[in-house]
């Protein structure tokens, strides 16, 4: 692109934006279908403010619907990012003046869980909320 616009030509920016955009959803996606297969699962989760994207979410419904996969994806206004997330909870213990948490160094979070240990859902299944691409509820009951 720096090439080009030196030379003096015009960089298709849509262009080169969609083609980036086409490029990172084909990974994601595939690897994501693969991993779910492998593991044995039969659905397949995104969240977080990348599960916004139209495009990611259009692919991984035709990958998962080619392979057999239930896909289940929030509504985009539950799809935000999770930085923000903690940025703002960050901001709300700051004001509370509360303690640094301490350091842990030497163990990456989650890594109890891919040892096989059990880990236990802490929040209530939103039914209402949790939705097929298509928009339909995933039919399990809050708990």
């Amino acid at each position: 692109m720096e090439a080009r616009q030196k030379a003096g030509e015009t960089v298709p920016v849509a262009d080169v934006a969609a083609s980036f955009q086409e490029a990172v959803v084909d990974v994601l996606t595939a690897k994501a279908v693969r991993a779910a297969r492998e593991s044995g699962v039969d659905y397949l989760v995104i969240g977080g403010g990348v599960a916004a994207n139209s495009r990611l979410r259009a692919l991984a419904q035709e990958r998962c619907d080619a392979v057999g996969l239930r896909l289940r994806v929030p509504p985009p206004r539950l799809c935000t990012d999770n930085g923000a997330m903690v940025a703002a909870l960050g901001a709300q213990l700051v004001q509370a003046n509360a303690a640094p948490s301490e350091l842990k160094r030497g163990r990456r979070p989650g890594a109890a869980h891919h040892r096989g240990a059990s880990s236990q859902r802490r929040w209530q299944h939103p039914g209402d909320e949790c939705a097929d691409v298509g928009g339909s509820g995933c039919g399990r009951p809050a708990r």
